[in-house]
């Protein structure tokens, strides 16, 4: 940081981090390595007003590489079905290849087979890479299948403090924010290249395909494949590149606080909040239909959002002093999200715009609380 003058200042901050994290490997057994991060900013600020005006702007560029909070879990999911009940946890993927292949294995050696004839025989008809094998192995010894991805966040925080008095205090705080997926794990789509014909090649001794079954489960594995890998792909792939639109863009707050020094009301206090909140998206609608009128796609350009919203708190408060004034006590009353009447929040939308997901919201909440400074 530096001052060229009194009123004027410059700042610029540069810093790397990584985040340590349990063991995990992609689809072909190989470990992922730790998140780590690279960032800096820049800004200015101005003192005006004998300190009674403070305006303060900076410019930030943060990336976010190996990051396995985003498409995290598309790589389990393709995993699941392939290998299915191989996998802790997956009980309920009786439409996997795996248990299908057991199935299968089961007709063909009777009753009478061992656990090692009967998966000798399933890996005849699973044909799993070696690869994915090793992944197979890494997950049930601890490692969680996952995969990663790069993201590059920027935008600009703007932040006004008025004091027009000594007893009022007013602060104003802007941003702008984006999310750029600037990568999304590359071997998804390989093991899919690779994978995808043969799974629509297997069959049992009677000739029936295991891709559309649902002998075994409710959901074949195309369904779930549509569902749960190929839409959530799509997504990503036409997304890549652009401004996360899940990340609310421009956010404000606005805050201010006035308390009363002299009359009836002295040391009791007055002041309030206001937020707003940018718009977001909350899903996608349906694509064209293919051939067969089924929509097995989204389509991005086809938005559903959560709209703009605003919020408010206010609050009184009053200070005093006990024991001969050795120990300052204040006590405040707030009251949170004061319009708010409590209501459902749509968070998520089916492909025909019908909402799936909610979040409950509160209605206002009165909270009175007393602090003690010695």
């Amino acid at each position: 940081m530096v001052k060229p003058l009194p009123w004027f200042g410059l700042s610029y901050n540069r810093a790397s981090s990584f985040l340590p994290q349990p063991p995990a490997v992609d689809l072909t057994g190989t470990v992922l390595p730790n998140t780590y991060g690279h960032g800096h900013d820049m800004g200015a600020f101005v003192n005006l007003l004998g300190e009674k005006l403070v305006l303060s702007v900076k410019f930030y560029k943060q990336d976010n590489i190996n990051d396995r909070t985003a498409n995290s879990t598309i790589g389990t999911r393709i995993a699941r079905i392939d290998a299915g009940l191989l996998l802790p946890s997956t009980s309920a993927d009786t439409f996997s290849l795996y248990n299908f292949a057991l199935n299968v294995a089961q007709g063909r050696l009777g009753p009478n087979a061992t656990t090692d004839q009967l998966a000798t025989e399933a890996a005849k008809i699973t044909q799993f890479p070696a690869s994915f094998q090793s992944a197979i192995a890494a997950n049930n010894a601890g490692s969680a299948i996952r995969g990663t991805a790069d993201t590059e966040a920027k935008g600009a925080e703007l932040e006004l403090t008025y004091n027009p008095m000594n007893n009022w205090n007013i602060k104003f705080s802007g941003a702008q924010t984006e999310t750029i997926n600037t990568t999304i794990e590359n071997n998804f789509a390989d093991y899919i290249a690779l994978r995808l014909p043969y799974w629509l090649s297997v069959k049992d001794d009677a000739g029936n395909p295991w891709w559309t079954s649902t002998a075994l489960n409710a959901q074949s594995a195309q369904n779930f494949y549509a569902s749960s890998v190929s839409a959530q792909l799509k997504i990503d792939q036409a997304l890549l590149g652009k401004a996360n639109p899940q990340v609310k863009k421009y956010t404000w707050r606005l805050l201010s606080n006035y308390r009363f020094v002299t009359g009836p009301l002295k040391d009791f206090a007055v002041g309030g909040a206001v937020r707003w909140d940018d718009k977001s998206v909350i899903g996608y609608l349906g694509a064209t239909p293919d051939s067969d009128g089924v929509v097995r796609s989204l389509d991005v350009n086809k938005v559903a959002y959560d709209p703009a919203r605003y919020s408010a708190d206010l609050w009184t408060s009053y200070a005093t002093k006990f024991f001969r004034e050795s120990i300052r006590t204040r006590f405040q009353l707030n009251l949170q999200n004061a319009f708010e009447k409590g209501r459902l929040q749509t968070i998520g939308v089916n492909p025909d715009g019908s909402p799936f997901n909610y979040r409950i919201i509160a209605p206002r909440k009165l909270v009175f609380s007393t602090t003690f400074e010695f």
